[in-house]
């Protein structure tokens, strides 16, 4: 757990210094159906960050869709992430950052 958390601290700083608009991060679902231990540390650690200012937005890939007003805002905003593969696909296993 600690070694995915280090490794999210260290993309996002990576993402900052490249100039990323949006950062995909595959943290995995889990086996349980559920929902992984990892998967809720990164979105737990997202969420702090959020809050403290370090990163803009976190949008969980199970609401990652265009046709909510969160979703046609982030299209507007960012007409790239028209074309992602899991745009409007539900994906538990992904977390969208806007560092």
């Amino acid at each position: 757990m600690q070694q995915a958390l280090e490794r999210l601290e260290s993309e996002l700083a990576t993402s900052r210094g490249l100039g990323c608009k949006v950062l995909t991060l595959i943290h995995g679902y889990g086996s349980s159906g559920t929902g992984g231990a990892i998967k809720a540390a990164v979105q737990r650690q997202l969420h702090f960050f959020e809050h403290q200012g370090r990163i803009k937005n976190v949008i969980p890939g199970e609401r990652f869709e265009g046709r909510s007003g969160r979703g046609r805002q982030l299209l507007r905003q960012y007409p790239f992430l028209a074309e992602h593969r899991d745009l409007n696909r539900a994906n538990p296993g992904i977390t969208l950052v806007i560092p």
